[in-house]
């Protein structure tokens, strides 16, 4: 099976990766190392020492004796996800691509509170930006069905652009 683990450098991805090859699954995925660069950002450091994804990569081809396919990017950009997707063709998506930074939200909840705040609005506009947008859990004689994003005004209250 071919799965796609977004979040595939954090903890759980990882450990996923590694449990979803061990069973031969072939693995791929993406990250944005958001978290590594909180840390760093914050003069901390891991308990646990990290490799870089380039050396888990090739520990991966070592081990498991076949390629992590992986795309460096964000998730909130449609275009990435989009070609990254394309490429891949999984037949699974796995979404651990979360933005956990402990020594960051730690600094006072505004910090905590504008990263997720900003993480809304992102996806709020990039869903708003498509011309229709599909609703994976909402079906209509077992198929898809689009709902089409309308626009929202300047002025609308909530809308801050």
């Amino acid at each position: 099976m071919k799965i796609f683990i977004a979040g595939v450098d954090g903890y759980l991805g990882w450990a996923l990766a590694r449990h979803l090859a061990e069973r031969g699954d072939e693995i791929s995925g993406a990250n944005r190392f958001l978290r590594r660069a909180w840390v760093e950002e914050m003069g901390s450091g891991s308990i646990v020492p990290i490799a870089s994804m380039s050396e888990r990569i090739e520990a991966f081809r070592a081990r498991f004796g076949r390629d992590l396919r992986f795309f460096e990017g964000d998730l909130c950009d449609y275009a990435f996800v989009r070609d990254a997707l394309a490429d891949v063709r999984p037949d699974a998506v796995v979404h651990l691509g979360e933005m956990p930074s402990a020594p960051y939200s730690m600094i006072d909840v505004d910090a905590e509170l504008g990263r997720v705040l900003d993480d809304l609005a992102g996806c709020r506009d990039e869903i708003l930006r498509r011309q229709s947008v599909f609703v994976p859990d909402i079906r209509w004689n077992g198929a898809r069905r689009p709902v089409a994003a309308q626009p929202v005004a300047d002025d609308a209250p909530g809308h801050d652009r």
